[in-house]
């Protein structure tokens, strides 16, 4: 379980992003669970990041974070349920025709109730190359766009 700690100086920052691992349904050998769960690699608590957001973000701070759907829903829930306003929510589709696998969501401590910004961004188009979009969020990541 993952466990905040204070420390000497707080980092406070005006944006964070999160992409804890992946809750799959993925077997695990016997005994490495445990060490994985010792390790901090395999669980990271929705309630856990939400209780120390407020204490790592400045007060107009932002936070996103990066799910699969059903793990984003989830925590898009929890999120408002303990306060925090939600301004944009993005699914990322890995080709058109195909279902959403991300969800990119974006978060504000503070502030008053804006609509939220629902977009979508397409990974490859249906002849199989990277879509435009996807090649402009990508191009200062990889070399090869």
């Amino acid at each position: 379980m993952l466990t905040m700690r204070p420390t000497r100086r707080r980092r406070v920052r005006r944006t964070r992003v999160i992409h804890p691992p992946e809750r799959g349904n993925h077997v695990v050998r016997p005994g490495v669970q445990e060490r994985l769960r010792q390790r901090h690699e395999n669980e990271m608590p929705f309630a856990a990041i939400l209780t120390a957001l407020p204490n790592l973000l400045e007060p107009e701070g932002r936070f996103s974070v990066i799910l699969p759907v059903r793990e984003g829903e989830i925590f898009l829930k929890m999120a408002v349920q303990a306060g925090f306003r939600n301004s944009r929510v993005c699914r990322v589709y890995p080709k058109d025709g195909k279902p959403a696998h991300r969800l990119l969501v974006e978060f504000r401590l503070f502030g008053d109730a804006a609509p939220v910004v629902e977009e979508v961004l397409f990974i490859m188009d249906r002849e199989g190359n990277f879509s435009p979009e996807y090649q402009k969020l990508g191009r200062p990541f990889y070399l090869g766009f």
